[in-house]
């Protein structure tokens, strides 16, 4: 999909951290560097996309989360973790 469809042109159809969707309440003070779609039920969350490093570099991502016994928000909250170390990282 990326080689066919310029990043900039993806961006306003997919969730992005502190503007809108999964990671709206989350990451708020962060500029946008998650752009992806979430997918959730019980005890499975679930989240694709791009993630922009701080070098500039995009990543494509998966994070996959099944059969936990927390709250889908803790799923979410531990995502976010992850993927902002690794905007910071690379």
């Amino acid at each position: 999909m990326r080689n066919e469809i310029p990043l900039n042109r993806l961006y306003p159809l997919l969730a992005v951290n502190s503007k809108s969707g999964t990671f709206f309440q989350l990451l708020t003070n962060e500029e946008p560097f998650i752009f992806g779609k979430s997918g959730s039920m019980s005890h499975v969350y679930n989240l694709a996309g791009y993630i922009v490093t701080k070098s500039g570099k995009t990543l494509i991502f998966c994070i996959m989360n099944n059969n936990f016994n927390a709250p889908v928000k803790e799923a979410r909250i531990e995502s976010a973790k992850i993927l902002k170390y690794i905007r910071d990282k690379y």
